[in-house]
């Protein structure tokens, strides 16, 4: 077996992503169902053609993203996929590797104003009271309280989406910067910001999805500024 290189060295993510993908594609090509046995690390390691150091680092990969459990004494198991698990591990890996929240609030906002149209043509009243209700309780002079009802706002634009992943990755946009963003904050937000939640509710009640596009783009806008 070639030797691979070390995963503490400027190669090591690429051989930790050779395991991750190649356990994948093994669990895949062999129809392997949830509770199946894979091969011991021994066996793995001659099939992905890594060493046994490198194949455990692209295993603990496909733990913490909910692929696979390990079984002290007993091997590897194919797990029941978990989405929220992958989150999880996304955010955690965010985080870790202090990847930009711009970055990652480019994504929510690329997703908001596609999906917004949709929620407009399919909102019910008792979200739009929902809605009204939050931005009545939003206080801009109380930081933290208005963040948090301001990722109530969006996740309720979004609860009932045929698209559930969307929520996911938006509620993993809220994650990451109530943990990382909010604390380094020592000044208020703007006036502006409660009145853009008005004017998104304003044109979901038109049911009008050109209307409710252009309200979402003025807010990311602002928040972008912020």
């Amino acid at each position: 077996m070639a030797a691979d290189k070390n995963p503490k060295n400027g190669k090591g993510k690429s051989v930790r992503k050779k395991v991750f993908d190649g356990i994948l594609n093994y669990i895949t090509e062999n129809a392997l169902a949830p509770g199946s046995k894979l091969p011991s690390e021994g066996e793995m390691a001659e099939i992905l053609n890594v060493s046994r150091t490198s194949l455990r680092e692209g295993i603990r990969m496909l733990e913490g993203a909910g692929f696979i459990t390990t079984r002290h004494g007993n091997g590897m198991y194919v797990t029941e996929y978990d989405g929220s698990r992958l989150m999880d591990y996304i955010q955690y890996s965010i985080e870790f590797e202090n990847n930009s929240l711009a970055e990652l609030y480019d994504i929510r906002k690329t997703l908001e104003i596609h999906y917004i149209r949709e929620v407009a043509e399919t909102i019910t009243d008792e979200q739009l009271r929902t809605l009204r209700d939050i931005v009545e309780r939003m206080d801009e002079n109380d930081l933290l309280n208005y963040h948090w009802l301001d990722m109530e706002f969006h996740l309720t634009l979004y609860e009932h989406l045929s698209n559930k992943l969307v929520t996911r990755i938006i509620q993993l946009y809220w994650d990451v910067m109530l943990g990382r963003w909010l604390p380094g904050r020592t000044h208020d937000m703007p006036g502006t910001m409660a009145g853009n939640h008005e004017m998104i509710i304003r044109a979901l009640e038109s049911r009008d999805p050109r209307f409710a596009e252009a309200a979402m783009r003025v807010h990311m806008f602002d928040s972008h500024i912020v």
